[in-house]
């Protein structure tokens, strides 16, 4: 089953599921195609990683602001790919979201918990479980509460006894959520210049073809800088420079939205 990916997904994916690119941040405006690239990327990651060691078995995880929000942003996401793949649960893949059990996808040999982290004590039902696999979602969001920020910082303690494997792998995705002082950009974006680094705008989605559409996505957001986060993914909080001119250029990747 081929699924159209934009030339920056395609790159993304790639990133995923290679040996030795240990971290990954993905900036992304609204429905950038950010986290659909990255949940179809984790399906070959999986499938890599279990033809690199077939016999033993590796537990990764998946973190969230709220088991809610990584149902609808993540979890929904993978139900569509495997839908489009044909696959069902407890034959191609094990999805298991009973609410008095852990919540987790097994695909291969890689078996995915889903944890949110929200409050304080969020990171306890993460402690003990070594993890050759971190992906946390809108990580900016969860960093933006102070008293989060030192167990989000220990959340690499759970990756240290695969220093070195080759399918190490820690992703980042997240929305702006404050100017450039914010205290998630100054420590996880500008003091990583060793990891490999995204930006998605709207036109990186393959299903925002049109100049229309960008449009209409643009004009969903009020001038200011609420549009200026969620759509051109800037670091401001305070009013600036409104941008109401489009330019599109169909046929290039790099496409300028405003001048």
């Amino acid at each position: 089953m081929n699924l159209t990916l934009s030339k920056k997904q395609l790159q993304l994916k790639n990133d995923i599921v290679s040996q030795n690119v240990p971290e990954i941040y993905v900036l992304g405006s609204a429905q950038s195609g950010k986290t659909f690239s990255i949940c179809l990327s984790l399906l070959e990651y999986a499938k890599n990683l279990y033809n690199y060691d077939r016999d033993k078995q590796y537990n990764g995880c998946i973190v969230g602001w709220t088991i809610d929000t990584l149902k609808s942003n993540i979890v929904e996401n993978f139900l569509q790919i495997f839908g489009k793949f044909g696959w069902t649960n407890k034959k191609e893949y094990e999805l298991s979201w009973s609410s008095s059990e852990e919540k987790y996808l097994k695909i291969y040999n890689l078996k995915i918990f889903f944890f949110g982290f929200n409050n304080i004590t969020s990171f306890n039902k993460i402690l003990g479980k070594p993890l050759i696999m971190e992906w946390v979602d809108e990580s900016a969001r969860i960093y933006t509460q102070r008293q989060l920020q030192p167990s989000f910082d220990e959340l690499p303690g759970r990756e240290v006894s695969f220093a070195n494997h080759p399918y190490l792998k820690t992703i980042h995705s997240f929305n702006v959520e404050g100017s450039s002082r914010h205290p998630y950009k100054e420590t996880y974006i500008d003091n990583k210049p060793n990891a490999k680094h995204y930006t998605f705008f709207p036109y990186d989605n393959p299903l925002l073809n049109t100049e229309e559409k960008i449009r209409q996505v643009v004009n969903m957001f009020p001038p200011g800088a609420l549009r200026q986060q969620k759509v051109f993914n800037e670091w401001v909080v305070a009013e600036g420079k409104v941008f109401s001119e489009l330019n599109i250029i169909k046929d290039s990747i790099k496409k300028e939205y405003h001048k």
